[in-house]
């Protein structure tokens, strides 16, 4: 491979510019969805936005902005993509069922699959695995409605939760 190095000061994922996510590794891992031309022409400020590029990044591979980029894998960008394709293979084809710019709360990684308010049942699925989570009593926040609950970082694996 060619070097490519990433920027010396850049010591987590989260460290990187939005021009180099975008160009160097979103549209590299998924250049037929989110490639720079498809990502750029976002009428919102997606494509300006280096919380955008952080999000679709860790929808796609699970790898988080505070992802330090040690050892040789992590400090070149040719090596990086390779090693962040493979993670998104492992999650299967995410990106094809996600619209356009995002929104998080119904295209991201979970849906809320069932609710009950009393007694008070929540069950939360990941729309790929279709593993399920079900929440009661104590577990969740305030709800007179299915209609009050939400999903935030609906992107994430890890940062997901359920909200009213």
């Amino acid at each position: 491979l060619t070097e490519d190095p990433i920027p010396p000061k850049a010591m987590f994922m989260g460290d990187l510019s939005m021009s180099l996510l975008r160009d160097k590794l979103v549209s590299q891992i998924e250049p037929r969805v989110l490639s720079s031309a498809n990502i750029r022409a976002l009428k919102d400020t997606a494509s300006k936005n280096h919380s955008a590029m952080l999000q679709y990044l860790e929808y796609l591979t699970g790898t988080r902005s505070d992802h330090p980029l040690r050892g040789k894998h992590w400090r070149c960008f040719n090596r990086m993509v390779l090693k962040l394709r493979k993670r998104a293979a492992r999650r299967g084809d995410r990106v094809m069922s996600l619209s356009l710019p995002p929104v998080w709360e119904l295209d991201g990684l979970h849906c809320i699959k069932y609710c009950q308010v009393e007694p008070p049942k929540v069950t939360v699925q990941q729309r790929f695995t279709k593993e399920a989570v079900v929440f009661s009593g104590s577990d969740l926040p305030p709800f007179k409605s299915a209609d009050d609950l939400y999903l935030s970082s609906n992107y994430s694996e890890v940062l997901v939760a359920l909200c009213s």
